[in-house]
């Protein structure tokens, strides 16, 4: 009884001894947030953005959208690559990051799934409110101000919960899409200066 009462003791001191130090190990560790990258912001694309797609010049102009007419004034320091596909992207080229990782602009067709087009009639603020339930790495909307932009466009700025960026959603003549912008690691001041600029030009 003696012995098997030394090796009892022994394996539940042996127990006790991993738990503490799994435990002090996880909290020694930072936690991570993994967040979808700029190119599903806007959903999946229907295929990887190709290594060829032309570069647009810093040259401070106007951008138009290659499928939608929407456009926006760059300044002469954001270096864009058109990502183009479903939601006809511009994304930044900046620090050496894969451009798809830094979405700055794409529309969103709400008639894309049964689940947006409820989206289509009335104001964009719902669809707003509820954007981040398509990423798992969201866990809800912090806050949404209502603004309108220099152009007269109606937009929403919105921050979510666990996100890094500031998400903004402009509503368009055309009820069926949403323009969204995300500033990624773009100067605040050259953001708010794009967002102002964005306009959807009617046809």
């Amino acid at each position: 009884m003696k012995h098997t009462l030394v090796v009892a003791i022994g394996v539940s001191s042996a127990l006790i001894l991993l738990i503490i130090l799994q435990h002090n190990l996880a909290f020694q560790k930072n936690g991570t947030i993994v967040l979808p990258a700029g190119g599903t912001y806007l959903g999946p694309t229907s295929s990887p953005p190709s290594p060829s797609l032309p570069f647009l010049p810093a040259s401070g102009g106007a951008v138009h959208g290659q499928k939608y007419p929407y456009s926006f004034q760059t300044h002469e320091s954001v270096k864009l690559v058109a990502l183009g596909g479903a939601f006809d992207i511009y994304a930044l080229s900046i620090n050496n990051q894969p451009p798809e990782n830094n979405v700055l602009i794409g529309v969103d067709d709400l008639n894309r799934t049964s689940e947006l087009k409820k989206y289509i009639k009335g104001s964009k603020r719902a669809y707003v409110e509820n954007w981040w339930k398509q990423f798992s790495a969201l866990k809800g909307v912090e806050t949404i101000t209502e603004f309108t932009n220099k152009k007269g466009m109606k937009g929403y700025k919105a921050t979510y919960i666990n996100g890094s960026t500031e998400d903004v959603f402009f509503e368009t003549p055309d009820p069926k899409y949403v323009i969204h912008l995300a500033n990624g690691p773009l100067d605040q001041k050259i953001f708010d200066a794009i967002v102002d600029s964005v306009l959807w030009e009617n046809e």
